[in-house]
């Protein structure tokens, strides 16, 4: 009896942990997603700005 109890709470401990891990890594994810999106929404303003213009100015 003793034994069942703890195999179910060391089980239990691990899948806490396996599912913190899990969310650690997904708010990773989503913080290097939204970086990658501002530099995009960066990338995409200049472009528009050098769009007005023609070429050669842009280059000068």
């Amino acid at each position: 009896m003793l034994f069942d109890v703890l195999l179910a709470l060391f089980l239990f401990s691990i899948g806490v942990a396996v599912l913190f891990g899990l969310t650690e890594a997904g708010v990773s994810e989503a913080r290097q997603a939204s970086t990658l999106m501002e530099g995009a929404n960066l990338a995409q303003k200049k472009i528009e700005q050098l769009a007005v213009h023609p070429w050669s100015d842009n280059i000068a």
